[in-house]
């Protein structure tokens, strides 16, 4: 039982410390699939405490065929909400 527990709990640990790195990669592949088009993000840093959520370099790449490779270029998009809205389900966006 104990063997079992410190495996979840190294899984979620695990999950914190890399939160960034899965969610960059959930959005890059997600967009892809979704859309047929390359998504990369620079970085992505997730404040759980802090209620940020701060994006660098995004690049959406055109598909096959166009005459230009990159659809659009974001240096930055940053979001700033307000964590206690997540329980109510109403997510408050600050900036």
């Amino acid at each position: 039982m104990k063997k079992v527990l410190l495996i979840i709990l190294g899984i979620f640990i695990l999950g914190i410390l890399g939160r960034n790195i899965i969610a960059e990669k959930a959005v890059e592949i997600g967009t892809q699939a979704v859309t047929g088009a390359k998504l990369d993000i620079g970085k992505l840093k997730i404040g759980l405490l802090s209620g940020v959520i701060d994006i660098k370099n995004i690049r959406l790449y055109n598909p096959k065929g166009f005459k230009d490779p990159l659809m659009v270029e974001i240096p930055e998009v940053y979001v700033s909400y307000k964590t206690t809205s997540l329980l109510t389900g109403k997510i408050y966006i600050k900036d």
